[in-house]
């Protein structure tokens, strides 16, 4: 009998809007989400997001933000989710993610909170030309809420500070302008869930993690 090999399996490390299950699933069927860390990646606010770059009908200064981004650097560490992507979705995942490059992940970088790191291909999204936030591509609020409502989910189920290390994790906040567009988002992604209460828990774990940055905001 012939010896039948089972591909393995792909999962991505998400350390940005894939932490927001919902945002992920905007752009492709992924598959349950465990939250952990990767060891030796530190996420910046270091990229110039174009969402409809290369299509001339669609893309419009109004949609650029600074997004974050993720480089290999020892020693750091940098908190997100493991969401396991079939291949038959990169092809929409590299459209969504068209400022960075799929690259490798050793499978003991990876440290989950809850779960076994399962047997398979680890990749992360990898910045390619990293750059601070501008007047041009600022700091959007529209963005950083997709992401913090994501983390705020996880700790509403486990109580673990996840959306303060993940601020806390995040180098850059200093750099460049920070906008409140929640009347009229930026991010071509943003929440679907607007109610006033989960802006005011997103305002207050900015307001008492980096209280001189959030403070900028305009």
């Amino acid at each position: 009998m012939a010896n039948i090999i089972i591909p393995k399996k792909h999962f991505v490390f998400g350390y940005g809007s894939l932490i927001n299950k919902q945002s992920a699933m905007k752009t492709g069927d992924v598959g349950r989400g465990e939250f952990g860390e990767a060891v030796g990646l530190k996420r910046s606010w270091n990229t110039s997001y174009r969402p409809f770059k290369g299509d001339v009908a669609k893309d419009n200064p109004a949609n650029y933000i600074t997004g974050v981004g993720a480089l290999p650097s020892d020693n750091a560490v940098c908190n997100g989710v493991l969401l396991e992507i079939p291949e038959s979705e990169f092809a929409s995942f590299a459209e969504r993610e068209n400022e960075y490059k799929l690259s490798d992940l050793k499978p003991g970088d990876i440290r989950l909170y809850n779960a076994v790191t399962p047997d398979g291909h680890m990749h992360f999204y990898e910045i390619l030309n990293p750059r601070d936030a501008s007047e041009k591509f600022p700091l959007a609020q529209s963005y950083i809420d997709v992401i913090i409502a994501g983390c705020l989910k996880y700790d509403a189920e486990h109580g673990t500070g996840f959306a303060e290390d993940f601020i806390r994790k995040t180098a850059g906040w200093e750099k460049g302008p920070w906008v409140n567009d929640r009347a009229n988002p930026r991010y071509i992604r943003p929440l679907e869930d607007t109610t006033d209460d989960i802006y005011r828990r997103i305002d207050k774990v900015l307001s008492q993690t980096i209280p001189e940055h959030f403070a900028r905001r305009r």
